[in-house]
Formats: structure tokens, C-alpha cells, sequence
């Protein structure tokens, strides 16, 4: 009763100045982990052929991929993590459940639309829906485990 109580008094006020509030060691290791899981994610045992198919990407042998493939997801990964942390900790999401909640609320209600708007209903994409199912999954997976390791730790 007295933690609900607490809760129910003023939730922190959102500003740029929670920047300096959040564990930034947290941040770097959520971010890496939520970028680390898509080596895993698209990776040739996993989703990889099926996400290529579904957006018409035949991968040929010896195919290199520049650095920006890498350094853009990198930055948005970051990007993400730090609203999740920003959103944490005006919450005050302390704890597994709440870490898990925040990142179901970030991952469906932001993520997940956006990606269903921008790539479920492309009539251009070969299987629009395979696409959404594999890269919403990631990311529902990713900003889940993102946020509960900001959340707890």
C-alpha cells in the first residue's frame, strides 16, 4: 500500500536534464545488447534468409556490407535506449515487471506501429507481413530486454 502511495505521488517531470540522472553504464550495455541481438536475430540460423526474402534481398556469395550497415542500426539502437531510460526513470520503473511493462509499451505502442504503418502495408515489399512478424519481433525483444536491464539496474 505505502509503495503505491509513492507511485501515486508526482511522477518526475520529463526534461532533458534527467540526462544526467541515468546510469550511463546501463545505457551502453543495454544498447549493445539490444544491437548485439540482431547479429543473432538476422543471422543465417535464424531469421536471416526469411527477412531477406521477405524484402526481396538475394545475398550473394562473398557479399560485403559497408560500415554504415553496422553504424546506423548502432545509433538508433542508442537512441532508443535513451529514451527508454529517459521514460525509466521519470516513471521511476524500478524493478522486472515494471522494466518489462516499459518495454512493451515502448516496443508495441511505438516500434511496432510505426514498423506495421511503414512496412506491413508496403504493396512493394515481397512478403510485407514475414518482415513485420521478424523485425517487430526484434524489436519487441530487444527494447523488452533493454528495458528491464535500465529498470533493475
Amino acid at each position: 500500500m505505502r509503495t503505491q502511495a509513492i507511485r501515486n505521488e508526482a511522477v518526475d517531470e520529463m526534461s532533458f536534464d534527467v540526462l544526467d540522472d541515468l546510469n550511463w553504464l546501463a545505457v551502453v550495455v543495454a544498447t549493445a545488447i539490444y544491437f548485439g541481438l540482431a547479429g543473432l536475430w538476422f543471422a543465417e540460423p535464424l531469421f536471416g534468409p526469411a527477412w531477406r526474402r521477405s524484402i526481396g534481398w538475394e545475398k550473394r556469395a562473398g557479399e560485403r556490407l559497408g560500415p554504415g550497415y553496422y553504424i546506423g542500426p548502432l545509433l538508433t539502437c542508442l537512441v532508443a535506449v535513451l529514451a527508454v531510460a529517459m521514460l525509466s526513470k521519470a516513471t521511476r520503473s524500478d524493478s522486472f515487471a515494471e522494466g518489462v511493462v516499459l518495454g512493451l509499451v515502448v516496443a508495441v505502442g511505438v516500434a511496432c506501429a510505426v514498423l506495421f504503418v511503414t512496412g506491413a502495408l508496403d504493396p512493394q515489399r515481397p512478403s510485407p507481413i514475414v518482415w513485420f512478424a521478424i523485425t517487430g519481433g526484434y524489436h519487441l525483444t530487444g527494447l523488452v530486454m533493454a528495458s528491464v536491464l535500465i529498470a533493475v539496474w
